[in-house]
């Protein structure tokens, strides 16, 4: 195979060919939808190729979908998009609500993380909610490799280190004939730990939805 003709990545290293053969995200959706108003329009930090957004869409959500990879964005139908950096985001309007999904706030890099939720406190109204989508605590102590499939892609977890509160370990994706590693640190958080990231972040009214799933307020 030529270079050229090599499956995109987004810049994170996420196979693109990947994300846009993922079904759509209608447990992420569920929940999101389940916590916003009827209706409400939601900013997508770390929207990717829309497996969130589209079930959301078909909720009756209206999305603004931010992500920094043009080829994962080509993929998105029905909603606004933006191809920009999460830290240091201005659009300079608030949303209903702020999704910062796909556990990005499982970031080991404490100043990534303080400005990816910057960013979210930046952007959602004052009554509004921002929900986050974290590793469950418990993770660091158990997670162990496996494999599972999702519509056309098998998706395995290789090389798993655990180190609490870090877990090290490699993604790795097959579809289409395409084999896809992708290694990745995260830091795992307990409910205290997360509430306390979120009030150093100007967040209240912190509160559990689901073990992979907390929602935060604005405090002014």
């Amino acid at each position: 195979m030529h270079p050229s003709d090599e499956p995109a990545l987004a810049h994170d290293g996420s196979p693109v060919l990947v994300y846009r053969r993922l079904p759509p995200g209608d447990a992420e959706a569920d929940v999101i939808a389940g916590t916003v108003p009827a209706g409400a329009h939601v900013l997508e930090l770390g929207a990717g190729a829309g497996r969130v957004t589209h079930a959301l869409l078909s909720r009756g959500l209206r999305v603004t979908a931010v992500d920094n990879s043009a080829e994962m964005l080509a993929a998105v139908e029905g909603a606004e998009t933006i191809q920009a950096e999460i830290a240091g985001l201005a659009l300079g309007r608030r949303f209903d609500a702020v999704v910062l999904g796909s556990h990005l706030v499982n970031t080991p890099d404490d100043a990534q993380r303080r400005a990816f939720l910057r960013a979210a406190r930046d952007h959602v109204h004052q009554h509004g909610s921002v929900l986050l989508e974290h590793h469950a605590s418990e993770w660091a102590h158990t997670a162990v490799e496996g494999e599972s499939r999702a519509g056309d892609v098998t998706i395995a977890l290789r090389e798993v280190h655990r180190d609490p509160p870090f877990v090290s370990a490699v993604a790795e994706y097959r579809v289409d004939g395409h084999v896809f590693r992708q290694p990745f640190t995260a830091r795992i958080f307990s409910d205290a730990e997360l509430a306390a990231e979120l009030h150093d972040a100007g967040f209240g009214h912190v509160q559990p939805l689901t073990p992979r799933w907390t929602s935060a307020r604005r405090t002014a």
